[in-house]
């Protein structure tokens, strides 16, 4: 009877600890900074926190993508019901399965494609129905934005029926390039030169990304996925669903010509 409870108690302990391994998660990149309580210092890529590990927001935009190797990704980052002065927390409180939408194809509607936070990893191109707007010398988009309290128009380039949009064209005043963190939000417009009119679409945050920073946070990424043994299908999935849980919304294709150009894929 003695033997069995000691079976029994070494089963246990060795379940529990198979379990609190389970529970941990490798960071893979931060927004902003968050603290681990238990050492002081930032938590950074490839760093591993565990579900009971508790945190320290600098505030409540901070946030975190981090990978489970039996349960895929997350993000940590406060909910709406922690959201307040108090911003320390355990990490299982404030862990939240990564979302994502890849269904952008083809002509974009301008109405929807553009959201709180668009982000952009290198040449945004984006093809527009050109029957209701057509673009030539009379006929054109626009950006507008505020700048040091100047307000700034930035004429969007295009061929044909696409626009595009490149960041040096658009966050640049007066032949200098300018923080885009200076800038807190873009309003698109379409001029109609005939009617003398500038019709306001939407409002919005747009980042462009820092493109060998991206680079190196997703091909660690990819290689632990790798690693992991997920085919190629999965990974291109993660890995544009994770720049959209992390950065903001992007247009899928394009994001997805960017990944090919410029990532370790294969």
């Amino acid at each position: 009877m003695k033997t069995k409870h000691i079976l029994f108690l070494v089963i246990f302990i060795l379940s529990f600890a198979g379990l609190s391994r389970s529970q941990c998660y490798t960071v893979l990149s931060v927004k902003g900074e968050i603290v681990l309580e238990k050492t002081g210092q930032p938590i950074k890529e490839m760093d591993e926190i565990c579900a009971n590990d508790k945190l320290v927001f600098s505030s409540t935009d901070s946030k975190a993508a981090v990978l489970s190797s039996e349960k895929g990704r997350f993000i940590i980052k406060m909910s709406g019901k922690k959201r307040g002065n108090d911003l320390t927390t355990f990490v299982k409180s404030v862990l939240f399965q990564g979302t994502g939408n890849l269904s952008s194809r083809g002509t974009v509607s301008l109405e929807t494609e553009f959201e709180d936070e668009y982000f952009v990893t290198g040449i945004n191109k984006l093809q527009i129905d050109s029957k209701n707007y057509p673009m030539d010398s009379s006929n054109f988009f626009f950006l507008r934005y505020k700048y040091k309290d100047k307000e700034v128009n930035k004429k969007l380039k295009f061929s044909n029926d696409t626009l595009i949009m490149k960041k040096e064209n658009i966050y640049n005043v007066d032949g200098e390039n300018i923080k885009q963190s200076l800038v807190e939000s873009v309003s698109l417009y379409y001029y109609e030169k005939d009617k003398n009119t500038s019709t306001k679409i939407s409002t919005f945050k747009l980042i462009f990304a820092n493109e060998e920073k991206l680079k190196n946070e997703l091909n660690s990424y990819i290689r632990l996925l790798k690693n992991s043994g997920k085919d190629k299908s999965y990974i291109e999935d993660e890995v544009l669903l994770y720049i959209m849980d992390v950065y903001g919304k992007i247009n899928v294709d394009n994001a997805k010509d960017w990944v090919y150009k410029n990532l370790e894929m294969y």
